[in-house]
């Protein structure tokens, strides 16, 4: 694991763009494994938008994959961790919409405490 790892950093610093998908992958076979989610993050901070208009969708399409993951295992502590980073970019770069999110936030929290009231991860996130 180290070695991929590695190998996507030197592809990174030599902007290839050829093993970029590796850690999406691994995270599709071990939804859980926080050091794919990490790097994932890592990546995509690299690879982010600098263009003000493109990042809202940037922001917003990655809140999209993250419901989708959540959807499929409400206990992936990951997703909803970079859930709560993701979300909290996405206001800082439109402030106007602070309500409207938090508020489209609500049902997805409160789906995961009727789903499994014992599940700790969605409280986290609701913390």
């Amino acid at each position: 694991m180290c070695v991929l790892l590695n190998e996507l950093i030197l592809s990174i610093e030599n902007n290839s763009k050829c093993n970029l998908y590796k850690p999406f992958l691994f995270i599709e076979y071990d939804e859980r494994n926080f050091h794919c989610w990490a790097y994932r993050y890592y990546l995509l901070e690299r690879l982010c938008p600098s263009s003000s208009s493109e990042l809202e969708g940037f922001y917003e399409n990655e809140l999209s994959f993250l419901r989708s993951t959540i959807g499929i295992n409400l206990s992936n502590y990951s997703a909803w961790h970079y859930r709560s980073k993701y979300l909290d970019k996405l206001i800082d770069h439109n402030p106007s919409r602070r309500t409207s999110l938090l508020s489209s936030e609500w049902p997805l929290v409160l789906n995961a405490f009727y789903t499994d009231c014992s599940d700790q991860a969605a409280w986290f996130y609701a913390r």
